[in-house]
């Protein structure tokens, strides 16, 4: 299970819905986090980010004193993410469907 790993009682997790480059730095997610999904990262948030293959996810999260990131990469297929409602720029995706996608190769989150 991936919860167990990261010791941070996340309220929120969010979904962004156009892929980005996972090579991106800390700062540039930050600003995504704020210009995009207007959103000022918190402690008790967790974003996550895909590439357009859809083949990588990172979750990225702010910590007490600094950030963390963790990645997902598929050797094959790729990810099924859930689609956002309309005029919105981000899911809200609930623990249990994380901990799904980060233990599955292939998984479609409703």
């Amino acid at each position: 299970m991936l919860m167990p790993l990261i010791d941070i009682p996340f309220s929120v997790i969010h979904l962004y819905q156009k892929p980005i480059s996972l090579r991106v730095g800390e700062q540039r997610l930050i600003e995504l986090c704020r210009t995009e999904l207007n959103r000022e990262p918190d402690i008790d948030e967790l974003f996550l980010f895909y590439n357009r293959k859809r083949d990588t996810l990172k979750l990225f999260w702010l910590t007490g004193t600094g950030t963390q990131e963790i990645s997902k990469m598929l050797p094959r297929g790729g990810f099924l993410l859930p689609a956002p409602q309309s005029g919105h720029t981000f899911v809200r995706i609930e623990r249990s469907k994380l901990n799904s996608l980060f233990r599955s190769c292939r998984i479609a989150v409703p």
